[in-house]
């Protein structure tokens, strides 16, 4: 072994289902280089385990109740910048809404694994504009074989 320490991306899921924690959860013990530091039903519990945790990135679900993830991210960039929010959801129509909140990726909840893990692992990349993938939109698969969405620079 050379002595040198993997890099892994700290991440949070803010989520009111606890199937879909759960979920994530699995998936992302199961990929190298990704740390789940802690999970949150609301927006309210997410700000709290941000500054406590102090997570690279947040996967924000955006329809929670107490604080939705809308409120919850624009909280977040405004007092963690660094902070990488990506909204997760299932509702294709608030793109817009999540961007103006400050989200830096948007993605469904039916995406790809490899986009998932892609917008996760993906440093300082807040400068990029994602859009849903207009084939997620018509219910048609991205190559792959699941919805998600893509991000254009």
């Amino acid at each position: 072994m050379d002595g040198s320490i993997e890099r892994r991306t700290r991440v949070l899921i803010a989520d009111d289902h606890a199937f879909s924690r759960r979920a994530l959860r699995i998936l992302l013990s199961t990929w190298p280089g990704m740390e789940l530091v802690g999970e949150a039903q609301d927006g309210c519990e997410a700000l709290e385990l941000v500054e406590v945790l102090q997570p690279e990135v947040v996967l924000m679900d955006l329809q929670m109740p107490v604080c939705d993830g809308l409120e919850a991210t624009r909280c977040i960039k405004h007092r963690w910048p660094q902070v990488r929010v990506i909204a997760l959801t299932v509702h294709a129509g608030c793109q817009a809404a999540a961007l103006a909140a400050g989200a830096d990726q948007y993605l469904l909840k039916g995406c790809g694994l490899e986009e998932l893990l892609s917008a996760i692992q993906r440093p300082g990349d807040s400068q990029r504009r994602p859009v849903v993938a207009p084939k997620a939109l018509s219910g048609s698969a991205l190559p792959g074989g699941v919805a998600g969405a893509a991000t254009v620079p």
